[in-house]
């Protein structure tokens, strides 16, 4: 009954808390985990999906369309695509945040995104689809699903364009050397770029290959969310009228400032990619290299 209650309420927080006063969270990724290890992955799962679809309902949007208003913003979590198989209904996972690992999240599935576009076009509104949040956090808020850990998406993004000019020096200095052939099959990079294992020592390695695996996460889970807009149906797609790749980025110093206006750079690249008319762009590919 108390789960129940939970996910029938608009409010997740004031139900548990009624339950439980020493029960508390402060962001999506903090009260998915919480949940998974105090209640296990099936009543976690069981809550956030039955929240999600009923937290808006056709009433909402009808009285939305009364009011005179014609477009809907739909956020949806970075983990939603964050794996390239879609999952059934009732089977999401939990999405492990690759920096901070005491930060998870429910999956959301993607039939019930689809579900919700088809309800906004029945009302005759059109909507706008907001990707929030990225792998580390994007944004220092609590709207984002790392809070109150440090955004440190871009950070760490930063970190991988740093490696990729320095590889292109190397390779520009190297290119006469007995050894240019060696430096070529150094460990690839996000968007191609190489790093040589001999300028690093093993701390930054591994510093390094961590900011790559934050990097590609959020490379895939945007990837992902654009094939997916781009194989819906026609009449649910013509509802669909803007999407947003990152939501209100949070970037402290310029070289995270210069990221992130990188990372909208190459998303956009990739975004015009899977709009494009002609099926044979629609291909999936990775973002294209600085190089």
């Amino acid at each position: 009954d108390g789960i129940r209650d939970l996910v029938r309420s608009r409010g997740l927080g004031d139900v548990y808390k009624r339950q439980d006063k020493n029960f508390g969270w402060r962001s999506e990724g903090d009260l998915g985990a919480k949940l998974v290890s105090q209640k296990g992955e099936n009543v976690a799962r069981a809550a956030f999906t039955a929240h999600r679809r009923t937290f808006i309902t056709d009433s909402d949007l009808t009285s939305i369309k009364r009011s005179g208003l014609t477009h809907v913003r739909v956020p949806i979590t970075w983990a939603m695509f964050a794996e390239d198989e879609e999952f059934e209904r009732g089977e999401e996972i939990v999405v492990v945040d690759p920096m901070y690992r005491d930060r998870m999240f429910i999956q959301a599935s993607r039939e019930d995104l689809r579900e919700m576009v088809k309800k906004i076009k029945k009302n005759d509104l059109r909507v706008v689809l907001a990707l929030k949040g990225m792998p580390g956090g994007a944004s220092n808020d609590e709207g984002d699903g790392a809070w109150p850990h440090e955004a440190s998406f871009f950070r760490e993004f930063s970190k991988v364009l740093s490696a990729e000019e320095d590889s292109e020096e190397n390779k520009r200095e190297s290119s006469d050397s007995s050894d240019s052939n060696q430096n070529r099959k150094n460990r690839k990079l996000l968007f191609g770029g190489t790093y040589s294992s001999t300028k690093y020592g093993e701390g930054r390695n591994k510093k390094l290959i961590k900011a790559k695996t934050i990097a590609e996460t959020g490379e895939t889970a945007t990837a992902n969310f654009l094939n997916w807009l781009a194989n819906l149906d026609d009449d649910l797609k013509s509802t669909v009228v803007g999407v947003s790749l990152i939501d209100a980025p949070t970037a402290k110093d310029p070289k995270q400032r210069a990221a992130a206006l990188t990372w909208l750079e190459r998303t956009s690249q990739i975004c015009l990619l899977y709009t494009s008319p002609s099926p044979r762009d629609r291909t999936r590919s990775r973002m294209p290299s600085s190089a």
